[in-house]
């Protein structure tokens, strides 16, 4: 190996910044001996040469260039002296602090709130702001909005009618769905209980792209016995009714009508938020009311959301309420339905 190559080098001076880290004084006083050694050596030969004693020893000492410099030399060629001045400044600051406990219990105090606000809000961010939307291809899903803005309407929602309109006229979406949720008197063995429903129309789950963990969900076929179907949640499946696997076909009280089972959705699976089964929702048109619902749609494979938003307000001239500036209307991605209210405040702390 050539001398002086860059490793040979390292795995000379490791052992040196190893022992100078670990038993510094030792190193400390074998380094001054060494160089009270090299003076006197040099000392003797400029005695040699016929120089007084006291010359001698100066001459030694000026030809050495300083014994201060060359010691702090010696240091820095260690290697650790960066780690020597951080433990001096570190035991430095802790006298400090130790004499004066009530400045550094409220400085403690400070930072671990710092940090676990800090900590707090960046979990919230990610969850809620980063983390996908828990269904495959989730940039596919969007929300189709066409409301007025206002206190009593606090999602972006299409009508009844509109949403009609709209699914005859699409050409953009693979398949849209209508939900919403209401809460229901469940019935069990056990004892009644209040539960979370969602009323969604036959293509939301296909929409969405979620399959059932047993059984099947509801299809347009479906739609003649509407009142009479149900899905339920997982956890409310285990909960309330003991996780039977035989619980297909058989049939629970809701709002005083007997549903039967048709599925059993995966863990996980929430949506609407909170929502614990599901009930098939048919739109009849009221000619006296036309309610406000969600509708999400799936885009279909290589349509964009400008062409779908083109398309949009291309439909909505035929909406039985006229665009304004007061109304939400457009494509929105579903995060917006999760998210919207909390977006603003969550990215000024973030």
């Amino acid at each position: 190996m050539p001398h002086g190559f860059p490793v040979a080098r390292w795995m000379y001076k490791l052992p040196l910044r190893v022992r100078s880290l670990f038993r510094g004084r030792d190193v400390e006083t074998e380094l001054q001996a060494e160089v009270a050694y090299h003076i006197e050596r040099a000392t003797d030969e400029n005695i040699a040469r016929g120089m007084s004693p006291r010359d001698a020893r100066a001459a030694a000492i000026r030809s050495f260039g300083g014994v201060a410099q060359r010691i702090e030399e010696c240091r820095d060629a260690r290697g650790i002296r960066l780690f020597e001045d951080f433990v001096q400044d570190l035991r430095y600051a802790v006298r400090t602090l130790l004499r004066a406990r009530g400045f550094t219990s409220a400085a403690v105090v400070t930072l671990a709130l710092g940090v676990g606000a800090n900590t707090a809000v960046f979990a919230v961010v990610s969850g809620v702001l980063l983390r996908p939307l828990p269904f495959p291809e989730p940039d596919r899903l969007f929300l189709i909005a066409h409301s007025p803005r206002g206190p009593f309407i606090q999602q972006p929602s299409l009508s009844d009618r509109d949403y009609l309109t709209f699914r005859s006229s699409d050409r953009a979406f693979e398949h849209t769905a209508a939900f919403s949720t209401f809460t229901a008197n469940l019935i069990t063995p056990s004892e009644p209980s209040l539960v979370s429903v969602g009323r969604v129309t036959a293509e939301f789950f296909t929409t969405l792209g979620v399959a059932p963990a047993m059984g099947r969900t509801f299809e347009v076929e479906d739609e003649k016995a509407a009142d009479q179907l149900i899905v339920l949640g997982e956890v409310l499946w285990r909960a309330r009714l003991g996780g039977a696997t035989d619980i297909l076909g058989k049939r629970v009280m809701v709002d005083g009508r007997l549903r039967t089972v048709i599925g059993v959705m995966p863990a996980g699976f929430s949506f609407p938020e909170g929502a614990e089964a599901w009930t098939l929702y048919t739109i009849r048109i009221d000619p006296h009311q036309s309610l406000l619902t969600p509708v999400v749609g799936r885009l279909k494979p290589g349509v964009t959301r400008t062409q779908a938003e083109a398309q949009f307000a291309a439909i909505a001239r035929q909406f039985s309420e006229p665009v304004d500036a007061a109304s939400t209307s457009g494509i929105l991605p579903l995060q917006e339905l999760l998210v919207g209210d909390v977006r603003r405040p969550l990215q000024v702390f973030a």
